[in-house]
């Protein structure tokens, strides 16, 4: 099993890390697809980082 921590304020990048794009995708799905690919996977979300909500 993997499991993915998505939480925080993320102050240093000026913005929820989830959400970054990466290849034109955000982070947490682009995370998400490649782990899925290896094994079952849960993502941990934060009350932190409304956006992913």
């Amino acid at each position: 099993m993997i499991i993915i921590l998505a939480g925080g304020k993320s102050t240093r990048m000026g913005r929820e890390k989830p959400v970054l794009k990466i290849a034109g995708r955000e982070m947490l799905l682009w995370v998400y697809e490649q782990a899925s690919k290896v094994g079952e996977t849960l993502i941990a979300l934060s009350k932190n980082t409304p956006k992913t909500k």
